[in-house]
C-alpha cells in the first residue's frame, strides 16, 4: 500500500485528474498544463488525496484533489532532496543546501525538503529566491531534548541560510524551532484538524 505524507509530491497527466467543487483558475490550469505536480496537504475527504498547485509567487496557492489510480508518480520529500541540485541559479542557495545535506546524512538523519526548494527540484521552475529558507521536513524523527534540539539547530543554521525544521508524523507537525524557544510555552501543532496548542508535542506522536 503507498503511503503519501504531507510535503511530497504527485505527478500526473493534466487538469482532468483534479477534482474541485467549482472551475480550475486560469493560473492553475495554466501551471499544470506547463508541469503537472502537485504536493500532499493536510485535509481529509474520502478516497481523495488533498493536494496543494502552487503558482510563481506565495500568494497562489489552491487546495483540491486527486485520486490515487489519477497519480503517475510519487516524489517523497526525503527523495526530492537527493536530487541533483541547480547549478545556473542562486548558487549561494544551492551550494549551502549541498552542505546541510551532507551534514544530515553524516550524522543518520533521512530527513526531506519542502518549499520553494523542494518545488525547483521536482518541477525545474525557478523558484528559489535570496530570501528563501531551507525547509526540511524531519519524518520519524526521535524524540528530542531542547538542549539536543538548540545544537541541532545551530549546526544547521551556521551555514548561512536559515533553516526551517518542520516534525511530521503522519499529518500533524511543528516547528523545531518553537519547540526550542517556547520552553514552559504551549506549542503550536498543525493537523487535519485544524491547529491546536500542546505542551509537550513530542507526546502528540506517541
Amino acid at each position: 500500500m503507498v503511503t503519501y505524507n504531507i510535503h511530497d509530491f504527485v505527478l500526473f497527466d493534466n487538469s482532468t485528474a483534479l477534482e474541485c467543487d467549482g472551475p480550475l483558475p486560469a493560473w492553475v490550469e495554466k501551471i499544470v498544463n506547463k508541469k503537472a505536480v502537485a504536493v500532499i496537504r493536510r485535509g481529509e475527504s474520502e478516497n481523495k488525496i488533498p493536494v496543494g498547485i502552487r503558482g510563481k509567487t506565495k500568494a497562489q496557492k489552491f487546495g483540491t484533489f486527486i485520486r490515487s489510480q489519477n497519480v503517475k508518480c510519487l516524489l517523497k520529500s526525503t527523495d526530492v532532496l537527493q536530487m541533483e541540485f541547480p547549478k545556473n541559479t542562486n548558487t549561494r542557495y544551492w551550494q549551502i543546501l549541498a552542505q546541510v545535506r551532507e551534514y544530515l546524512g553524516k550524522h543518520g538523519l533521512n530527513w526531506g525538503i519542502s518549499g520553494s526548494a523542494a518545488y525547483e527540484l521536482v518541477t525545474q521552475i525557478p523558484t528559489v529566491t535570496t530570501n528563501s529558507d531551507i525547509d526540511l521536513i524531519a519524518l520519524k524523527q526521535e524524540k528530542l531534548s531542547r538542549v539536543a534540539a538548540t545544537s541541532l539547530l545551530r549546526d544547521l543554521n551556521s551555514f548561512g541560510i536559515h533553516a526551517d525544521v518542520q516534525i511530521i508524523r503522519g499529518t500533524a507537525g511543528f516547528s523545531l524551532e518553537e519547540y526550542v524557544q517556547n520552553r514552559g510555552r504551549k506549542i503550536l501543532i498543525k493537523s487535519n484538524h485544524g491547529p491546536y496548542l500542546s505542551l509537550n508535542p513530542w507526546d502528540e506522536f506517541e
